[in-house]
């Protein structure tokens, strides 16, 4: 069950304004999250030392990895922060990212519950469920939403997610594949033989989107809710 009247509950079902000051106060958690991962911050003397045609290349390539942080702390903080992305704008297209508990719905619409797996379910669909479309005060409880929200491997998986979310398919696979294999021996040990020139790409399109997607998204919130410049997010270098 979420509070219409919580912040960090359901306050993000009510209205847009209240929905976009709650995205761009995530989004700015995730640029604080994705500015520490060292792999990002390294990536071009990573790639310049891995084309480099030094004969100490192996030796200064191995000496660069093994001074990063470890490869499943910047995973951790890259998917944390795209899984966030995503249901940020998720949140901004109308849908909704916390799970649905199919008993606490009337038995007529449980089928939300299933569907969730496989598409994302509007504001709307959840509010004609429970009744609460002409509900104009945030006196109010979404009785069929738990506290936990969908995870990123359903935004990866799923077409109906991948179409609403509309990204790029390089960072759809990029992401995918890191998700995937952060808790693999490679990730756990900085092994230097796990990166290769594809790796390379893939973090640097991540990087890219991550400037072209989320840190344009941020300051469009920014300006579009007035807030001082100050707050505005500069493209990560």
């Amino acid at each position: 069950m979420l509070a219409a009247n919580h912040i960090d509950q359901g306050a993000c079902y009510t209205n847009i304004s209240t929905r976009k000051w709650i995205v761009m106060n995530v989004l700015g958690t995730c640029y604080r999250v994705f500015s520490e991962t060292s792999l990002i911050k390294r990536l071009d003397e990573i790639s310049s030392t891995f084309k480099s045609s030094d004969p100490d290349r192996i030796v200064k390539f191995s000496q660069l990895i093994w001074s990063l942080d470890p490869a499943i702390l910047d995973a951790v903080r890259i998917c944390i922060c795209f899984e966030n992305f995503f249901k940020a704008e998720l949140l901004l297209k109308g849908y909704v990212i916390h799970r649905i508990d199919k008993g606490s719905l009337p038995a007529i619409y449980r089928y939300l519950a299933k569907d969730q797996s496989m598409r994302p379910i509007k504001i709307s669909e959840i509010k004609l469920a429970e009744g609460l479309r002409w509900k104009r005060k945030n006196n109010y409880s979404f009785q069929s939403l738990s506290n936990f929200t969908i995870e990123l491997s359903v935004f990866l998986r799923q077409q109906n997610y991948k179409s609403r979310l509309r990204m790029p398919t390089q960072l759809i696979t990029s992401l995918e594949r890191i998700n995937r294999r952060r808790n693999t021996l490679h990730y756990l040990t900085n092994d230097i033989s796990f990166y290769n020139q594809q790796i390379i790409d893939e973090v640097s399109c991540i990087k890219r989107c991550f400037n072209d997607f989320l840190v344009t998204r941020r300051n469009q919130l920014v300006r579009e809710l007035n807030y001082p410049d100050i707050h505005l997010k500069q493209p990560l270098s």
